[in-house]
This record gives C-alpha cells, sequence and structure tokens, in this order.
C-alpha cells in the first residue's frame, strides 16, 4: 500500500506501481533481470542473481518467490534477503501487509496488472454466474505457497494421500483472512471462502485421488480430473474468440477441437497451470491451500509441512 494514503499499489490516485517497485529491486540488484510480458510489454518480474524471484499477481500483489534449497534454514536466509531488498526498493513509500485477502481495497479494485493472460482470465471469469468468485481470487487474495520435493514411489504415494487428509486441519490451522473490503469476514477464512466458490471444475479437491493405490493411478486420476476441468482460456486465439465460463472442457477441446483450434503438450501445460487445487501434483508436490501470513509467522507453514513430509517416521506417526 502507498504509505502516505494506505492505498493499495496501481489503484487510482497511487503515486508508485508495482511494475515500478520491480525496476526499483532491478536497479539496486546487481546481475537481476525483469520479466517481460510480451504479447503486452507490461514488466511481470524480476529474476535474482541467488535464483528467486519477484512476481506481480493481477491485482497488484507482490510475490516473492525463494530460491530451492535442502535446508529450512537456508529457505529463510534467502527470503529474509529478499525482502530486506523490497523494503530497500520503496525507501518507506510503501507498507506491506502479509494476509490472505486485501483488507481494505474497493470492491471495484481493478486489474492492475494487464498481462495478456490476467485480461484473458478477467474476461473469463466475467463471463461466469455472480456466484462464482474469480475476480475475487485474482485481485484480492494472497497465499503462502510450500513446494516440496518427495522422492521415492511409496513416499509420494503416503504424501499425496496424508497431504489430501491434512487439507480439512491445515485449512483452518493457517487461517489468516479475517477482513475483506473494509469489513469483517463473515467466514473464518475469507480466502478459503473465495476459492471454495472460484471455480468448482479447477479448485478443490481431486476425490478420485484419495482411494488409488499407486502413483501411477494417483496421477492418471489427477489427468482425469484436468481433462473435466474449464478451458480458461487458449492463448493462440484472439481475446473475442476466447470461451467463455462453462463452455469448454479441455476433453471437448481434445477430442472435438475449438474455434479451428485442438491442444498440444504445451497448451495441456498451460492447462494444468490453471488448476487451483488445494494441493497441485508437479515433479513436487505444491501446497496451495495456505492464506498469506502475517510476517512474523511466514515459516510457520513451510516447517510444519516439511516437517511431516520429509520423514518417513513422521509420515507414519501422522497417518497412526
Amino acid at each position: 500500500y502507498e504509505a502516505r494514503t494506505m492505498t493499495p499499489l496501481g489503484a487510482p490516485g497511487t503515486r508508485i506501481t508495482p511494475s515500478q517497485v520491480l525496476v526499483n529491486i532491478h536497479e539496486l540488484a546487481t546481475g537481476s533481470s525483469l520479466q517481460i510480458d510480451e504479447p503486452t510489454g507490461e514488466i511481470i518480474g524480476v529474476n535474482l542473481p541467488n535464483q528467486s524471484n519477484f512476481s506481480l499477481e493481477p491485482g497488484g500483489q507482490i510475490e516473492f518467490a525463494s530460491a530451492p534449497f535442502v535446508a529450512l534454514n537456508d529457505v529463510i536466509q534467502n527470503t529474509y534477503e529478499g525482502l530486506k531488498l523490497l523494503e530497500e526498493a520503496v525507501e518507506r513509500k510503501v507498507i506491506f501487509l502479509s494476509h490472505g485477502t486485501n483488507p481494505i481495497a474497493s470492491a471495484k479494485h481493478p486489474l492492475v496488472v494487464k498481462k495478456r493472460r490476467y485480461v484473458l482470465m478477467t474476461n473469463y471469469f466475467k463471463s461466469a454466474p455472480p456466484e462464482i468468485r474469480g475476480l475475487d481470487m485474482m485481485r484480492h487474495a494472497a497465499t503462502v505457497q510450500v513446494n516440496i520435493d518427495i522422492f521415492g514411489k511409496e513416499e509420494w504415494e503416503q504424501s499425496v494421500y496424508l497431504m489430501l487428509c491434512l487439507v480439512p486441519l491445515t485449512r483452518t490451522l493457517f487461517a489468516n483472512s479475517s477482513f475483506f473490503k473494509n469489513k469483517k469476514s463473515h467466514f473464518y477464512s475469507e480466502r478459503q471462502a473465495i476459492w471454495d466458490h472460484m471455480d468448482p471444475s479447477r479448485s478443490g479437491f481431486p476425490f478420485d485421488i484419495s482411494t488409488c493405490e499407486n502413483r501411477q493411478k494417483v496421477e492418471c486420476a489427477y489427468a482425469k480430473w484436468a481433462r473435466s476441468a474449464y478451458v480458461l482460456f487458449i492463448e493462440n486465439l484472439p481475446n473475442d474468440e476466447q470461451p467463455k465460463y462453462g463452455e469448454l472442457t479441455f476433453e471437448n477441446w481434445l477430442n472435438n477441437g475449438f474455434r479451428g483450434t485442438r491442444p498440444v503438450l504445451s497448451q495441456w501445460k498451460t492447462h494444468l497451470s490453471t488448476l487451483f487445487p488445494h494441493l497441485r501434483l508437479r515433479n513436487f508436490l505444491e501446497i496451495r491451500h495456505i492464506d498469506a501470513q502475517s510476517f512474523e509467522h511466514l515459516f510457520a507453514p513451510i516447517a510444519f509441512f516439511s516437517a511431516i513430509l520429509k520423514s518417513k517416521k513422521t509420515r507414519n506417526l501422522t497417518i497412526d
């Protein structure tokens, strides 16, 4: 937020934009490089030489991603250095708040970062019924996302099963979104309420996974679920020819085509990146259901999941 007015960066009346913050970071960090959205020319991120990076979310949220490390202490140090750099880059002109939802933004908070992908997502969610909260997800939400490598077939299967069992507990344990649009939320976690009503085809639980007996079946069940999700956008179609909400599943696109197009492997990968389940399966486990935490509690969910998932003994004790 702009310090003198407490207005979200990029909202009408602010004198500094999120992209300007990234430029300032780039100028301070020798060896860094800016990320540019080619279709629009928008500045959308900055890569730091230590493999960490900053990027922008649609509502102007500034996201920090640490470099990957084996030891939690190294993740903490890398994040500390990144956040200190962020603080230095804004020279006290910006105040940062880590909360699962934007507590003081206007209900009409604009699309601040006009990356083409975000424009297409905005159009998709605008075509949805009013109870679908995709725009709130884009413009008002923030998370601590924990990414954990799990090696070994048996360990992977057990970790996926355990994570799905833990979600009802951990989404409550780490709830941190009590305020929304200048009001106290009616929900224990406003961000979780947004996610529950964001797009049923691409969020929540891929339920069939929990009954799978091995890793291959887990991955096949996840892929089957992904194929039934609606297509959010097709990058090589003009904006006015994009599928609307509920119009096209990936399965239908694959079998029948859509406006002269059929998906290729790169579009399947893009589609997978537009899914928002509580646990996203990649080459690692991507834990997505945790609210952004206050800065003093930032590493609590990271330490929690690391301790439970990385040790076979701890996994067994937790499951028992």
